[in-house]
């Protein structure tokens, strides 16, 4: 079964008194996430993958389902589903918008999965390492991704597909101190879905 979302929440007929079956599927990268469902009523959290819950009436009803009776019941719909966002990051030299030569190769990767996917959007996020003013790197990571845009809109990816953000280095991949160099920092990440 593709864990493309975390939760799927589906009306269900036929059943009597049950108006809506939550359920969270399991993540694709097998990272943990969880789900609060609240009614007037009730709450319930849901952190196992597979677990379900039923609201009948106002009440939340626990439960926890087969991989198969999903795949049965629901396969169609999670089938029918838009492929999971791909989320690659390519690495910068310092103070520069060059790429790294191996970030370099990984483009023609890139660029063959939005030509592919036909992407309705991608979003692209510049990052510094800490050297540097805080401004200066507000700057240099919307540079970097802008860079990253340019190469988007050779291949025909339209501009308004295409949303760009720059976090300078507020959100390291590696922390470190202020002015301490850090190569993994320096990076664009670029979500295709």
């Amino acid at each position: 079964m593709r864990g493309l979302l975390l939760a799927l929440s589906l009306i269900v007929t036929g059943c009597a008194g049950v108006s809506e079956r939550i359920i969270l599927l399991p993540a694709a990268d097998g990272h943990i996430s969880g789900l609060v469902v609240r009614t007037g009523r009730d709450e319930a959290l849901l952190v196992t993958p597979l677990s379900a819950v039923e609201v009948r009436d106002g009440r939340i009803v626990a439960r926890t389902l087969a991989a198969g009776e999903v795949n049965e019941k629901y396969g169609s719909v999670i089938r029918s589903l838009p492929p999971a966002p791909k989320v690659y990051t390519v690495f910068f030299h310092f103070d520069r918008t060059t790429l790294l030569p191996e970030s370099r190769a990984l483009l023609d990767e890139i660029k063959a999965r939005a030509e592919k996917q036909l992407a309705s959007e991608i979003v692209i996020t510049g990052h510094t390492d800490r050297v540097g003013s805080i401004p200066f790197n507000d700057e240099l990571s919307l540079r970097r991704a802008h860079m990253v845009r340019e190469i988007f809109l050779a291949i025909g990816v339209p501009p308004s597909a295409i949303r760009l953000e720059a976090r300078g280095e507020r959100e390291p991949l590696i922390p470190t101190e202020d002015e301490v160099p850090e190569a993994r920092n320096r990076r664009v990440v670029i979500k295709i879905r």
